[in-house]
């Protein structure tokens, strides 16, 4: 696996990188228990985990079209179609697609271990205006839902001074044949993917120690796509979330030493806003001792 922190350098960039439209979609180990999830959360949470605007129907309904025909080409072997019908035979469950008429993005969601969020102008900005996530990190749908990226990502520390300008000129200059990716990570005290509730701590957290910080904290890590639609010309963003417990690094000497480098250079506010403060000392202390 690679990990973004093995240089040991901190920096607040976009690393973007140009993706291949074959590997759009991921398919790991934990695809059966994952689309398990997002369906069980699709019933126990529906208002935490999809959200739209009118206007971004028709932008969902092309979403839906370029996944299913990007699913019976790549992975012909989990997926069929067949008329009204879309079935993913690993767990076997088979969707009408007519019922999501209203909401094609929800379906595009639940097929795939990705969660989905169409971006597209409004008075020149670039706004939120549906979101098919079921494993958030610390926010909401209806929070965001219909803000420009400015104010979507207010709580990220000098991004309005570091990021704001390369994330406009990319997503202006966004082609529907040139997709890009990027890796983002956070650290976090629990696998669990769906954290819309998730409270962040500035506290120290005496329970997480130099000795279990290894299995009592996890590494958390974003495969982000961009892709403009050819038709409607919105972008849809793609995220595809791993876990991993801290004491992977333990085979990854160079990365588990990049990390403590990366920390070590990290602002104080990014620290906060990416859960590291409360066990900062704990985590390095851990790292250097593997």
């Amino acid at each position: 696996m690679h990990f973004p922190f093995t240089s040991g350098k901190w920096q607040l960039k976009l690393g973007v990188q140009s993706l291949d439209l074959k590997d759009w979609i991921q398919i790991d180990s934990h695809f059966q228990s994952e689309i398990d999830l997002k369906e069980q959360l699709t019933l126990s949470h529906p208002s935490e985990v999809f959200g739209s605007l009118p206007q971004s129907l028709e932008s969902q309904r092309e979403i839906l079209s370029l996944l299913i025909e990007h699913l019976l080409t790549y992975f012909p072997q989990i997926y069929h179609a067949q008329g009204n019908l879309i079935q993913n035979s690993l767990i076997n469950k088979t969707w009408q697609i007519d019922d999501f008429a209203t909401n094609p993005l929800a379906l595009a969601g639940r097929l795939v271990q990705e969660d989905f969020l169409i971006l597209q102008p409004v008075d020149s900005q670039y706004c939120l205006t549906a979101a098919s996530v079921c494993f958030p990190l610390h926010w909401k749908i209806a929070e965001k839902l219909g803000h420009p990226l400015a104010m979507i990502h207010q709580p990220v520390p000098q991004y309005q001074q570091k990021l704001s300008h390369s994330v406009d000129n990319l997503f202006t200059r966004l082609s529907a044949e040139n997709p890009v990716w990027r890796l983002n990570w956070s650290l976090v005290d629990t696998p669990d993917l769906f954290l819309a509730k998730g409270i962040k701590k500035e506290g120290n957290l005496p329970t997480i120690t130099s000795e279990n910080a290894g299995d009592r904290l996890w590494l958390r890590f974003e495969r982000q796509s961009m892709r403009r639609l050819p038709k409607t010309g919105n972008i849809v963003f793609g995220v595809h979330t791993y876990i991993e417990p801290l004491k992977i690094l333990a085979n990854s000497p160079e990365a588990a030493q990049g990390l403590v480098s990366a920390v070590q250079q990290m602002p104080f506010e990014m620290q906060v806003y990416k859960s590291i403060l409360p066990v900062r000392d704990a985590l390095i202390a851990y790292l250097e001792n593997l």
